[in-house]
């Protein structure tokens, strides 16, 4: 491992008015069923993969995780329930939408999302436990804080807040998540 690999860039405190939120129970099961479908179409193909466009600050040394973008009525009706539970105050005007299906031996390193105004983690496997890996970290002043994906959670928060998803393991299912990011509301 050289220097530069070994030095982990420390995010700066939290200011208080900033913090990640977690809700459960967050969709309907009538729309998680429509996410879990969205992705096991016969021959859908991900819009995107971590392989090609996306930055490497991001991908880091990760096996494949592949995106598939939500079509735009799915994506009206994850809008609407996020507003129901008051994670979205308002549709917003510019976001985007993807389910994230991690393969084993991915993960996300250390970054921030500072080019986005908000930022939501939805959990959509129905099964998952400790020895998977596959957890949500985020900085917390000086603390580091760890969630284990949970099913029908979302983690949200305003940007920057330093995070990561931990390598999921060598026997574990895909990890399925919904991955939103706001641009503008």
């Amino acid at each position: 491992m050289n220097e530069e690999t070994r030095k982990v860039k420390p995010y700066p405190e939290v200011p208080a008015d900033m913090s990640v939120n977690i809700t459960k129970n967050v969709f309907s099961n009538e729309l998680l069923e429509k996410l879990y479908m969205h992705t096991r179409i016969d021959g859908k193909q991900p819009t995107r993969t971590n392989f090609f466009g996306w930055s490497s600050a991001v991908t880091g040394t990760s096996n494949a995780i592949f995106a598939f973008a939500v079509e735009a009525e799915l994506k009206k009706t994850v809008a609407e329930e996020l507003v129901t539970k008051g994670i979205f105050k308002q549709i917003p005007k510019l976001w985007t939408a993807n389910i994230y299906l991690m393969s084993r031996n991915s993960f996300i390193p250390w970054h921030d999302d500072a080019r986005h105004k908000f930022t939501c983690t939805a959990y959509l496997n129905k099964e998952w436990h400790s020895d998977l890996g596959g957890y949500f970290i985020y900085q917390d002043g000086e603390d580091k804080k760890a969630l284990i994906p949970e099913y029908n959670m979302v983690v949200s928060f305003a940007p920057p807040i330093g995070h990561t998803c931990t390598i999921t393991a060598l026997n574990a299912p895909l990890r399925e998540s919904l991955q939103i990011f706001v641009e503008e509301f």
